[in-house]
């Protein structure tokens, strides 16, 4: 690690005293006075929340200010309602670390950046499991289905079908910077486990915007942006990611700018493992157009056969392992698309199959001898590690074997269920996180294929960082670019 800032000041770590006695110096309703309607066309923002009746954790907050000053961003806060409601009437307040974003704005409970952003508290309890539940038919106003920002104590994201043509939108939840008071009950004891300090970092660049999360380190309250790590000291270190969790791949459909998009992620992260899914298409081999001999016809030249299709799922892992620096692990998860070889040699398929035959007869013996076929066929040096459904790796904490296919009892997999079944971890499919701690990366293929081309979509690509402490983002590629 190298330091690019020393400390310019020392800050006691000591918690702040929290007096009872404090007196309120402005409510929720001088909040909802401020409301901003802006249009910001250029620029960075940090966004997180606060909670009324609660008091701040100081050296996160700090944290963030360090961020901010750093990049040239605007911290904005929503105010949200109290956690509980007191047995007995008293005063409400903020606390007072929050007074100066109230005098000049930043905290409030709407903020419009855009026609295609707007961050608001909905009034939900703290408590409240899914923050983002029914948002995908809120619409503003003025009819608008735009994306979303919404003041919570928990950080979850989905993404939602935009126009036909048009990218998907986002709705997030922000995480606080406020401590967790909640009531010793079923649900207060959930909230009090998934409540995070925490924030996103928003880039406005035109038309598009770029988020990123945000969490405080659970021994030191530093956040980390893209390998940066900010201290609330003022300290700033460049630190390597543990994890980079690509999306799905699909060996001869990737996009060549989501590729490019993770070697450069790659090159500024400097992962310490490097985790891929979903490396084989199985168009040779697709058991859903088998009977559609037209559909079998317009499959790509360049994986037309199963040997030429393995000979690309070759080639493509040779590419990602160079992305990776030379002593980083690199694993390739088992996935559903696997299946497709896997059940095309046990169904013996091949038998009918002449232009496959060959190299599906020196699969098939492979897997008799107890190969994995895929691995054999596509990794003869061995510089991969295959990981199976039923293998687990953690890393800081998060589970990084599953690919997210496999659900409970045998149910297809979901963000709900892997939170329940696993905690904290990453896995494939489509870009969401789940408050319960399943981050889900998305494709890196190109956005539109033959059996999604029709309709709305909620495709992204996007690729997942995993750091010291457990801290996560996710990062996508809007069109042409990852970042501002």
């Amino acid at each position: 690690m190298s330091k690019i800032k020393k400390p310019t000041k020392s800050i006691d770590k000591k918690t702040t005293k929290e007096s009872a006695d404090k007196k309120p110096t402005f409510t929720r309703e001088t909040l909802e006075a401020k409301n901003v309607v802006a249009n910001h066309t250029k620029g960075r923002f940090v966004v997180t929340a606060a909670v009324q009746n609660a008091y701040v954790n100081v050296h996160f907050l700090r944290s963030l200010e360090n961020y901010c000053t750093a990049n040239d961003a605007t911290l904005i806060i929503l105010g949200m309602k109290p956690h509980q409601r007191p047995l007995e009437k008293q005063e409400e307040f903020y606390d007072s670390p929050l007074t100066k974003y109230f005098k000049s704005g930043q905290l409030v409970t709407n903020y419009r950046f855009n026609s295609n952003l707007v961050a608001f508290d909905l009034r939900n309890v703290p408590q409240l499991a899914d923050p983002l539940a029914g948002l995908a038919e809120l619409a503003l106003e003025n009819g608008e289905r735009i994306s979303v920002i919404v003041a919570a104590p928990v950080q979850s994201m989905k993404v939602l079908p935009g126009k036909v043509g048009s990218l998907p939108r986002i709705a997030h939840s922000t995480g606080v910077v406020t401590r967790p008071t909640y009531q010793a009950t079923r649900p207060g004891k959930l909230a009090e486990q998934r409540h995070i300090y925490g924030a996103l970092v928003l880039e406005i660049d035109d038309e598009v915007f770029h988020l990123r999360q945000l969490q405080a380190h659970s021994e030191d309250n530093s956040v980390i942006d893209l390998g940066t790590r900010y201290f609330e000291s003022g300290e700033i270190r460049e630190e390597r990611a543990e994890a980079i969790e690509a999306g799905d791949i699909h060996a001869g459909e990737t996009d060549p700018m989501a590729l490019q998009f993770l070697q450069e992620l790659c090159t500024k992260e400097k992962p310490r493992r490097l985790f891929v899914q979903d490396v084989f298409t199985g168009a040779s081999v697709n058991h859903h157009i088998i009977h559609k001999i037209l559909e079998r016809s317009m499959v790509p030249k360049h994986i037309a056969t199963l040997e030429l299709e393995l000979a690309v799922c070759g080639q493509t892992l040779n590419i990602l392992r160079s992305y990776a620096p030379k002593d980083a692990i690199c694993y390739v998860k088992e996935s559903n698309h696997d299946y497709f070889l896997s059940n095309y040699l046990s169904e013996m398929r091949f038998k009918e199959d002449v232009q496959n035959v060959e190299i599906a007869l020196e699969l098939a013996v492979k897997v008799r001898a107890g190969y994995n076929p895929l691995a054999y066929a596509t990794d003869p040096e061995g510089e991969w590690t295959w990981l199976s459904s039923g293998a687990s790796i953690k890393v800081e904490g998060v589970e990084m074997s599953q690919h997210g296919h496999a659900g409970l009892n045998g149910a297809r997999g979901n963000l709900s269920a892997l939170s329940k079944a696993y905690g904290a971890c990453f896995a494939g499919h489509s870009p969401g996180i789940h408050p319960g701690g399943c981050y889900q990366v998305g494709t890196s293929t190109y956005l539109r294929l033959s059996y999604n081309g029709r309709g709305a979509s909620t495709w992204l690509q996007t690729h997942g960082v995993l750091y010291k402490g457990g801290q996560r983002q996710l990062v996508t590629l809007i069109d042409t670019k990852w970042r501002a």
